[in-house]
């Protein structure tokens, strides 16, 4: 299954038997691009932000690059280079029987 907008919808799976189940699948907009400076001297900080609330974001190199999770404020480590991102949250639900 692929979504291909943000929405919901219901899927239902029948069997040659006869037998059916259903399953609701929410599909979650993408999160808007992520702005501020992609730059940062070590021992300073730098905001990043993203128009999508309930996210989370998190540093590939935290050693580089730490990142408040709640806040997208970014400090500077050492030199180098590291990966910020910014994944929403998604709530699970339970299947429909």
């Amino acid at each position: 299954m692929t979504g291909t907008a943000a929405g919901t919808v219901m899927v239902t799976y029948t069997l040659s038997t006869g037998c059916i189940t259903n399953t609701t699948i929410t599909v979650n907009a993408l999160p808007m691009l992520i702005s501020g400076t992609a730059n940062v001297c070590a021992g300073l900080t730098t905001n990043l932000t993203d128009g999508t609330s309930a996210g989370v974001w998190s540093s590939g190199v935290t050693s580089i690059a730490a990142v408040g999770s709640a806040t997208g404020i970014v400090t500077g480590v050492a030199a180098g280079g590291a990966i910020i991102t910014y994944m929403l949250v998604q709530v699970a639900l339970p299947p429909l029987m």
